[in-house]
């Protein structure tokens, strides 16, 4: 019998989402290794790098960087905690970091690989039902947010079996 290691890749692990998944993953002790990728390293505090595996600078928009941190990692498991935060302006941050991960978790060499998408904003495409007047404020408020996290479910279409 084979005992594999369960290791973690978190994509965006410098924003609050990605942060909160950091801590969480290092405290279940059903995961052996916690890896994270992002931008800028200097933006995780000094606690939070030490429960850290290992962290990997790189943009979570270029597939081969993403690529290369799953090579590094050699995660069995990536979390893709990516987003603009509170910023409601146009964006295409979760669609292409998004697409970035499917592309290369699409390649055979990772078909052993699950992702997990979080997002603070739901799942599937994104609609807010809440009646003509509030509903209609909300989605209008944030329909480049919306937009863009409907564009990232779409990235993972093909791979439903393994998000």
């Amino acid at each position: 019998m084979s005992v594999t290691t369960k290791s973690v890749l978190i994509i965006g692990a410098t924003g609050g989402m990605g942060l909160q998944c950091l801590r969480h993953c290092a405290q279940n002790s059903g995961i052996d290794q916690v890896h994270v990728f992002c931008r800028t390293p200097s933006k995780i505090s000094a606690s939070d790098k030490q429960i850290c595996s290992s962290i990997i600078t790189g943009n979570a928009r270029n597939h081969l960087d993403v690529e290369q941190a799953m090579r590094e990692s050699k995660a069995n498991y990536v979390i893709l905690a990516t987003g603009n935060g509170a910023d409601l302006k146009k964006s295409d941050t979760r669609e292409k970091t998004g697409q970035a991960l499917a592309a290369v978790i699409a390649k055979p060499e990772f078909k052993h690989v699950k992702a997990i998408v979080v997002s603070s904003h739901g799942a599937a495409d994104t609609k807010i039902i809440v009646g003509m007047g509030i509903g209609w404020m909300i989605t209008r408020h944030l329909k480049y947010v919306l937009a863009d996290h409907s564009r990232q479910e779409k990235a993972f279409a093909y791979l439903t079996n393994r998000t």
